[in-house]
């Protein structure tokens, strides 16, 4: 009888016992009311899930991009979404300017409007960047710049929108490095 008791209290609720056992690559495709997705970025990820409003542990991989005037652009895609990056080269002021787009697979369960916020750190330490995107479609191409120097940044973007029973929140991580060789 306590099984069932937890069953229907976990329909009212919208919790699923499942969203646990569900890999991430599993659910990019569902309506799950999973309260977090992770986003795997071709040369780096972090990745994280929040379930009842705790993070776990992050999951990095690979490494960073590295910018030189030969190589100045990048495109990557995800299961989650495509990313592009470029760096400005040319003149004594370095720019970097970015986009990415949440794919309809990640985007499609969207029953409201998306805030996004993006921020950077440069050596490890926050930059004061901030970019902001609020109300707007969860298939809207998120894009932004900002000046550069030479070194090791880290982009971060945080996507948020609401789903059936809950809310998705992306984070997406662009580790990179902009080099002038």
């Amino acid at each position: 009888m306590k099984i069932v008791r937890t069953a229907i209290a976990a329909a009212l609720t919208g919790v699923a016992f499942t969203a646990f056992a569900i890999p991430a690559s599993a659910a990019e495709a569902s309506d799950s009311p999973r309260s977090s997705f992770s986003v795997k970025m071709v040369e780096h990820s972090e990745s994280r899930d929040i379930v009842n409003g705790k993070a776990g542990a992050a999951k990095a991989a690979s490494t960073a991009h590295y910018f030189t005037p030969q190589n100045p652009s990048y495109v990557g895609d995800s299961v989650e979404s495509r990313f592009t990056g470029q760096v400005k080269y040319g003149s004594d002021k370095l720019t970097f300017a970015w986009s990415n787009q949440l794919n309809s697979a990640t985007s499609s369960p969207a029953t409201g409007l998306m805030n996004e916020v993006a921020t950077t750190t440069y050596g490890g330490k926050s930059t004061g960047y901030k970019d902001t995107h609020i109300g707007v479609p969860a298939s809207y191409l998120v894009h932004s710049s900002f000046t550069v120097s030479t070194g090791h940044y880290v982009l971060s973007v945080n996507h948020s929108f609401p789903i059936k029973g809950g809310t998705r929140n992306v984070l997406s991580t662009f580790d990179f490095v902009v080099t002038l060789v």
